[in-house]
């Protein structure tokens, strides 16, 4: 049994454009448990400056318990009816159901939990895509573009299957010779591949040798300012590149508190939450970056009330803010104006090690 060459080739050809449609408007979905996903926050900058609209990430599938407070996780809104991309401030437990409670990094724009449904911040794991594992910038604006404009997508799809009929319809020859058949013995058929492949190699190199070799040096210099961008942003900012990764300072608004109820476990408790702005002087570059920041609120005795790790995946360039959360159950504190010790720790690494660089700072509790 024989199959056409050309129609191998139709085949893989269409697999690509098939792949490109789905990921550029946005409906390519999980593979092996991963999937990629664009944002679509409704603030572009809820999450600066560790993230940007138009980011693009490959998150995994995950549980609740695989899921910690820190992780930057991607949940449906009801409300906007987007996906949105926010970091983890708390986990809660209630009569079998587990919930997520999640705040923007911008203290500006975001200087409270997301409000899932109702006056919630209680988002329903159903409503949980995954945490991201891997981000590239800018990549996802293309997509972000076509996923809100349904006319182009429809042309897009008319435009690759016409293309397809195209070649299917005029690329038959009257006569057809034994070279443009694969043998489908499975041996054969893979031999058949090898030699078409090498043969087509030749011709490249032959015939549009100057024009190829051009288009891959255009592409390997994108691929390495894209690269370089991400492992090295500092070595754009020559300026930086001797500067330290520092915790420049840390405040805490004792002013500006919320307090929500959240059912845990059946029963109504109240939260305490504070914003905590960061801020923090990062040279960016492959040296030493700031990789993880972790911040720690206790009682005096030294009662855990609030644990967070932030994961910074890339590298901030300068002097950023951002905001991080202190949530805790009020029925942890005893009831009076107290000071609150808050542990910070910021994870420096670099090309062979990493250290830790640990500060101090205190809550001012007003008793309620």
């Amino acid at each position: 049994m024989r199959i056409k060459k050309d129609y191998v080739e139709y085949f893989f050809l269409g697999l690509v454009v098939i792949i490109a449609l789905l990921f550029i408007t946005g409906t390519l979905n999980s593979l092996l448990g991963y999937s990629f996903v664009v944002i679509q926050n409704s603030d572009p900058n809820s999450m600066n400056p560790t993230y940007m609209q138009g980011d693009i990430f490959i998150i995994q599938h995950a549980n609740w318990e695989e899921i910690k407070v820190g992780d930057v996780i991607v949940y449906n809104n009801p409300i906007s009816n987007l996906l949105v991309i926010h970091r983890v401030i708390l986990k809660t437990q209630s009569l079998g159901q587990n919930y997520l409670s999640v705040k923007g990094d911008n203290p500006v724009t975001n200087s409270i939990p997301d409000i899932y449904s109702g006056n919630s911040i209680q988002i329903p794991m159903k409503a949980v895509l995954g945490k991201i594992v891997l981000k590239a910038q800018y990549l996802g604006h293309l997509s972000l573009a076509l996923q809100r404009n349904i006319g182009i997508q429809i042309i897009l799809y008319l435009v690759a299957g016409g293309i397809g009929v195209s070649i299917w319809v005029f690329g038959k020859d009257d006569e057809e010779s034994e070279d443009e058949f694969y043998d489908l013995n499975p041996r054969k058929f893979l031999s058949g591949i090898t030699q078409h492949v090498s043969e087509t190699k030749r011709d490249i190199l032959i015939e549009k040798q100057v024009h190829k070799l051009f288009t891959y040096l255009i592409l390997l210099l994108v691929l390495t300012l894209m690269i370089s961008s991400q492992l090295n942003p500092g070595i754009y900012y020559p300026q930086q590149i001797s500067n330290k990764p520092e915790l420049v300072g840390a405040t805490v608004d004792t002013s500006f508190r919320r307090s929500y109820q959240l059912t845990v476990n059946g029963t109504i408790k109240t939260y305490l939450f504070y914003q905590i702005q960061l801020q923090i002087s990062d040279p960016g570059n492959l040296a030493e970056h700031i990789s993880e920041i972790n911040v720690k609120l206790s009682t005096i005795t030294g009662t855990l009330l609030s644990n967070t790790d932030w994961n910074i995946m890339g590298r901030l360039v300068g002097k950023v803010v951002i905001g991080g959360t202190l949530i805790f159950d009020t029925s942890k504190v005893l009831n009076v104006d107290q000071n609150l010790p808050i542990d910070i720790k910021v994870v420096v690494s670099g090309i062979l090690s990493s250290y830790t660089l640990n500060y101090t700072h205190d809550l001012q509790y007003k008793a309620i």
